[in-house]
C-alpha cells in the first residue's frame, strides 16, 4: 500500500510539474506575442484585432488602436471590419452553392449570364474563380474614363467593358493573374442566376445558416448608414504622420467611386 501511495504521489507531482511547465511555456509565448504587437503598434505599423487559436482553443485575443479616428472610438472584440478582398471567398462560396443547387455549371461561359460580354466567349465561370480568365483589371482602366463624381456599380463595370472591349491580357487557362474584375463579374453572375441581390443571397445562403449575425454586405459610400461599432479602414501616411481614409489620399481615392 505504501509503495502504491508513493508511486501515485510521484505521478501526481510529475503531472503537476508538467501543467506548470505548459502554463509557463504558454505565458512565455503570449509575452512574446504581446511584445511584438506592442512594438508594431507603438511604431504605428499595426492597428487592428488579433485572435490566435491553437487546436480549437483561443490562446490570444486582443485589440489595438482606433476604430474611428474622428470620434477616437477604440477597437474592441465586437468591432465590425471591412473585409475588402477577403470578401472574394464568400463570392466563391456563393458560386459553389449555386452550382450545388443546379443553377449554374462552373464550365458555363460567362456570356450565358452576362451577354453584354459575349466578346469574351471563351472565359468560363471556373476561369473567374481561379483567376485564369485574362480580363484586365477594371480599376486602372476606369480611372482614366470614369466620371469620378459618381460611384461605379458592377453594372457600370460591365457597361464599360461592353463599350470599350479591352483586350484580354492572356488567353483563358494559359496563365494565372489575380483579378478584381473576375470577382466583380462573379457577383453579378450570382445575382442573375439566383434572382436575388448579392447581399440578400449571401445573407440567406451563408450568413444566416452559419449564424454569422454580424456579417453583411455593405456599400459604405454608395448607401451609407449608421452601423454601431464600425471599424473604418485607414491608411497610415508617414509623410503626414497620421491615419487617413483611402478616400482622402490621391493614390487610393479610387475607392470612393468603386465601392
Amino acid at each position: 500500500m505504501m509503495k502504491y501511495l508513493f508511486s501515485n504521489l510521484k505521478a501526481k507531482t510529475l503531472f503537476l510539474f508538467l501543467i506548470i511547465g505548459n502554463i509557463s511555456f504558454a505565458q512565455s509565448r503570449i509575452q512574446k506575442i504581446d511584445q511584438l504587437l506592442d512594438s508594431l503598434y507603438l511604431q504605428q505599423k499595426f492597428n487592428g484585432n488579433i485572435l490566435i487559436a491553437e487546436k480549437g482553443e483561443i490562446i490570444y485575443n486582443r485589440s489595438y488602436g482606433i476604430a474611428n479616428e474622428a470620434t477616437k472610438e477604440k477597437l474592441n472584440q465586437q468591432s465590425i471590419f471591412e473585409l475588402a478582398s477577403c470578401s472574394k471567398q464568400f463570392t466563391a462560396m456563393g458560386i459553389v452553392i449555386l452550382k450545388e443547387k443546379g443553377k449554374l455549371d462552373l464550365n458555363d461561359k460567362i456570356s450565358k449570364y452576362i451577354p453584354e460580354l459575349s466578346m469574351y466567349g471563351e472565359i468560363s465561370i471556373k476561369n473567374l474563380l481561379h483567376h485564369t480568365g485574362g480580363l484586365p483589371d477594371y480599376m486602372p482602366m476606369m480611372d482614366t474614363i470614369w466620371d469620378k463624381s459618381k460611384i461605379a456599380t458592377n453594372n457600370d463595370i460591365i457597361n464599360i467593358f461592353s463599350k470599350y472591349k479591352p483586350k484580354v491580357l492572356f488567353e483563358p487557362n494559359t496563365k494565372h493573374e489575380y483579378s478584381n474584375t473576375g470577382y466583380a463579374l462573379l457577383a453579378t453572375i450570382i445575382e442573375r442566376a439566383s434572382g436575388l441581390t448579392y447581399a440578400d443571397f449571401l445573407k440567406k445562403n451563408i450568413f444566416k445558416p452559419l449564424k454569422m449575425k454580424k456579417s453583411f454586405v455593405y456599400n459604405r459610400r454608395l448607401s451609407p448608414k449608421q452601423i454601431k461599432n464600425y471599424a473604418f479602414g485607414y491608411l497610415f501616411i508617414k509623410s503626414q504622420n497620421k491615419y487617413i481614409l483611402p478616400d482622402e489620399y490621391e493614390k487610393t481615392k479610387m475607392v470612393y467611386w468603386l465601392d
